[in-house]
């Protein structure tokens, strides 16, 4: 039987996989029970690890033409900035995140997949699946309730933390989720407030018990994230001074951190949401999933698919530790806390090694 790939969800991991399993030059059917993409957009950053890996597909340049380029981190208490890490101590290219919605990145890589004869079957849902001999045998339902079955070399699940291919191979999702939930908001600000430097950067606030990470969207758009639910009700200065005038898009979300126990169930795949999730600190979740989408791509291209598990669940497994940690500490609201971050902070990252580590991590070039 000729190698083919059905890929339940078009997120940016199965997108993704299609588009590199296509320079693999390996028939894929692309499924989505979304008919229309939402214009709300959670996931933003686009790390340099994700650009090189859709470099040679064109998205990358794509993406680039529209986003903003994020070149470093700034750290508030509530009176000023204590801690300034620029990310081209890195040396590494690209060296920079760029931030574009996800609806419009998913669009861009859309695009290219139909550049390349390949088009999304929205309203297509995946109702079940059973290995068979050496096929993968699904069942598959249209927007109609019509039901047909398809049968594939793979099946790959980048469908989600409430995966369907997850639920057919009949694993948990063991892990953990904070006590209470976050806000996430895109508020507009003056447009010329918009144009400064400031906001090339990204900005972690740590004030009044709580943190609030503020980072650019779109033209105009601030991303603010906190633990604080009232947040919208008493914004740091750092968006009250670029004159916020509305809220664009609000919403709250309980932060999990989870991983399945294997990512490859016969020739059934997990990638993305669907095998790991963790909080927003860092931007790694598209990211991640991008990455397992090509190093996916890759291992069913050299038919070496068992590879998979082994090279990306200890990698997830490390990253969520690591991300989990520092959740964990900007959630930590304690006079200590606070104390050590404020004093300690600034004499820990005077040393280039440092701050050079510290910026790696937060560009995903390493764990």
């Amino acid at each position: 039987m000729e190698t083919s790939v059905l890929i339940a969800g078009a997120g940016p991991t199965g997108l993704a996989a299609a588009l590199a399993l296509s320079g693999h030059q390996i028939p894929v059917t692309i499924i989505d029970p979304v008919v229309t993409r939402s214009p709300f957009s959670k996931a933003l950053a686009f790390n340099p690890r994700s650009q090189e890996l859709l470099e040679a597909s064109g998205v990358t340049a794509a993406i680039r033409r529209e986003a903003r380029e994020v070149t470093g981190l700034r750290m508030h208490d509530a009176k000023k900035v204590f801690l300034a890490i620029d990310f081209d101590c890195v040396d590494h290219d690209p060296n920079t995140m760029l931030v574009l919605p996800q609806a419009r990145t998913e669009a861009l890589m859309e695009q290219a997949l139909a550049e390349r004869g390949i088009s999304v079957q929205r309203g297509m849902t995946l109702v079940d699946a059973e290995q068979q001999g050496d096929a993968v045998m699904s069942t598959l339902r249209d927007a109609d309730g019509n039901e047909s079955y398809l049968a594939s070399t793979y099946l790959i699940g980048a469908d989600g933390a409430h995966s369907k291919v997850r639920e057919i191979t009949g694993q948990d999702f063991p892990g953990d989720a904070l006590a209470h939930d976050w806000t996430l908001a895109d508020v507009r600000i003056d447009a010329e407030a918009w144009q400064a430097d400031t906001f090339n950067k990204a900005h972690l606030v740590r004030e009044k018990n709580r943190f609030v990470f503020v980072l650019p969207v779109s033209p105009g758009i601030l991303r603010v994230v906190s633990d604080d639910e009232g947040v919208l009700d008493d914004l740091p200065a750092l968006v009250r001074d670029a004159t916020p005038q509305e809220v664009v898009w609000q919403s709250s979300f309980r932060v999990s951190h989870r991983q399945v126990a294997n990512y490859q169930h016969g020739n059934l795949f997990l990638a993305g949401d669907a095998a790991h999730i963790h909080s927003p600190v860092g931007g790694r979740g598209m990211n991640m999933g991008i990455e397992d989408a090509f190093c996916l791509a890759d291992c069913i291209g050299q038919e070496t698919p068992e590879d998979y598990h082994r090279l990306r669940h200890a990698y997830g497994k490390q990253a969520i530790r690591l991300i989990k940690a520092q959740t964990l500490f900007a959630t930590n609201h304690s006079l200590l806390t606070n104390l050590v971050t404020r004093l300690f902070g600034p004499m820990l990252f005077s040393a280039a090694k440092a701050r050079r580590e510290f910026a790696r991590r937060n560009l995903g070039l390493q764990n």
